[in-house]
């Protein structure tokens, strides 16, 4: 069995998802997932130590003072666990060291934009012409600020990105 990495492609994933290796979950970065997002508030948080053990991602970071940290969005998908057993909450506003935030939503065009974050493509090719999607615009964003390592093709035809996508893949083979 090949050891499943973020790079690794779909013909190299095993059956079903299975997995067969125990601590990989750090290899990837699940936080694009959450619709909800705690907040810690660190000068609420009376380091009861009740919130990091119940965290099923293992986002909330302990330093070696055994304080807990702010979280590690990366991998926290936003189930609010953390929230529900801190002691010191009042309601569900989080009086006590966490609370979370208003369900945060995306467009259709954002969505498919995160999607192709965690895709992390060799290349994309784009037509930026109108009428287009803000697809392009809202991945270009996560090749600027070096999110992916995706090369972006400013094309001048829809045929050119076909082209240019066609001439990627040849390349890689």
């Amino acid at each position: 069995m090949r050891k499943i990495t973020p790079n690794s492609k779909a013909e190299e994933m095993t059956v079903a998802g299975n997995i067969y290796e125990a601590g990989n979950s750090l290899e990837f970065k699940t936080g694009d997932w959450r619709s909800t997002r705690p907040i810690f508030l660190s000068e609420k948080c009376k380091q009861c130590g009740l919130c990091f053990p119940v965290c099923p991602d293992d986002a909330i970071p302990v330093n070696k003072e055994q304080k807990r940290e702010d979280f590690n969005y990366d991998y926290c998908k936003g189930c609010g666990v953390c929230a529900k057993v801190c002691p010191f909450r009042r309601n569900n506003h989080g009086i006590g060291g966490v609370k979370m935030s208003i369900r945060e939503r995306l467009s259709g065009n954002e969505a498919a934009a995160t999607a192709m974050k965690q895709i992390n493509p060799d290349v994309v090719a784009a037509f930026p012409i109108t009428p287009s999607t803000e697809i392009p615009q809202y991945f270009s964003t996560f090749v600027s600020n070096g999110t992916v390592d995706t090369e972006f093709v400013a094309v001048e035809s829809e045929h050119s990105a076909m082209s240019a996508c066609i001439g990627a893949e040849a390349a890689r083979s």
